[in-house]
């Protein structure tokens, strides 16, 4: 996978933060996303001892994810307890649409945070 747009990347003219260019030889199927919480961090071993008995859940992040005004998929990767790391896939129930060499894409994505975590 070989994409850009990222802070510190390079962009062709008109592509800036928060939009996606895929300057690799290949269809781009999926993108990486990290959600992380951290109640206390100058506490780093209270913080965690809190994350092992109130873990970051996927039914209170309510992930929901866009491109091009598609819904896509997303898949986990890492599950600990403070942090997730997610696969947003360029598909959905409909089928799929891979971000092709020399496209570039806006991906959208929300989800929720509790005041408790």
């Amino acid at each position: 996978m070989a994409l850009t747009g990222r802070r510190g990347a390079a962009s062709p003219p008109g592509v800036g933060p928060g939009r996606r260019w895929n300057i690799g030889t290949e269809p781009v199927t999926r993108y990486l996303i990290r959600i992380s919480v951290d109640r206390d961090p100058a506490e780093s071993e209270q913080s965690n001892a809190y994350y092992r008995t109130h873990p970051l859940t996927w039914d209170e992040l309510d992930l929901t994810a866009t491109c091009r005004g598609k819904s896509m998929r997303w898949q986990a990767k890492h599950d600990p307890d403070a942090f997730k790391e997610i696969w947003l896939l360029f598909d959905n129930e409909h089928g799929r649409f891979p971000l092709y060499p020399g496209e570039t894409v806006w991906i959208g994505y929300a989800y929720t945070v509790g005041d408790d975590k």
